[in-house]
């Protein structure tokens, strides 16, 4: 495999992860899980494009898809989430 394939395999990797981002069904839970995975496959390609391709830069790729970044404001955004809901039910029980 070319550069030319490995960036087009990153480009369609981190346009998967903006339709998991904005997916308007999923729970911001759901969203993390699923970015979560991306990123691990992500991870897996990398480490396998490597063994093909002894130029490959695994560090360029994985930072192309912006998965790392994608995955940490999704689990931001589930944990605020938790945290409004226990303020919330607290006030409740006051």
């Amino acid at each position: 495999m070319t550069k030319k394939h490995f960036i087009k395999i990153a480009e369609t990797l981190k346009d998967r992860a903006i339709v998991i981002e904005h997916y308007p069904m999923g729970t911001n839970k759901e969203r993390a899980t699923a970015l979560f995975t991306l990123k691990h496959t992500i991870y897996d390609l990398g480490a396998e494009f490597k063994l093909i391709n002894s130029n490959f830069d695994y560090d360029k790729f994985v930072n192309a898809t912006e998965i790392e970044e994608k995955e940490t404001q999704a689990w931001m955004l589930y944990k605020q989430e938790i945290m409004e809901r226990r303020i919330k039910r607290n006030r409740q029980t006051v």
